[in-house]
């Protein structure tokens, strides 16, 4: 039985083709994926005497050779490895949550919808259809309007808010707007 190769990355045929230093700046930032301050330090430990604005020039220049296939090929050649072995030297345990919700949000969220559907029932047609098409079709308000007959997409949007309104209304929700609170002159 023998030895699994070991894989290397190659340069691309174009990086072959540059100055040693450049060949070393592509290998730290792109195969290594090293920031340019620990690009710098790792170059010049090996003995190549950059200035660091020199360094940031040649990595532009460098990346602007770089076709978009080739930054898609390095992006995924560099996979971030997480352990989850709180053992391991240097790792911090990575903690796995389960995205279900749990048997108390199941429950509240059925509650919820039933208490929804029954409001929307309570709205008169015209309501109903404003929200439908809002938020159950994913419609635009400028689509919205010229469906209903509506002038614009400001007045669409006047109308589903108070729609929406009444909803709160008959749910019985304290109304939350996010963002700023607008203050009384406006």
């Amino acid at each position: 039985m023998g030895s699994l190769p070991v894989w290397r990355k190659q340069l691309f045929s174009s990086i072959r083709l540059l100055a040693t230093l450049d060949r070393e700046i592509f290998k730290c930032i792109f195969h290594r994926g090293f920031s340019l301050q620990q690009s710098w330090i790792e170059l010049r430990t090996n003995g190549f005497d950059i200035a660091f604005h020199e360094l940031e020039e040649r990595t532009a220049t460098i990346q602007k050779m770089l076709t978009s296939r080739q930054l898609w090929l390095l992006s995924t050649s560099n996979p971030v490895i997480e352990t989850l072995d709180p053992g391991c030297e240097g790792a911090a345990p990575l903690e796995v949550r389960d995205p279900s919700p749990s048997p108390e949000d199941v429950v509240l969220l059925a509650s919820i919808q039933k208490s929804v559907a029954k409001a929307l029932l309570d709205l008169d047609e015209a309501d109903r259809l404003l929200i439908r098409l809002r938020f159950y079709r994913g419609l635009s308000l400028i689509q919205v309007a010229d469906l209903v007959g509506l002038k614009d997409a400001q007045t669409a949007d006047r109308r589903i808010r108070d729609a929406l309104e009444k909803l709160r209304k008959r749910i019985r929700t304290p109304e939350v707007v996010p963002g700023k609170h607008k203050s009384a002159s406006v």
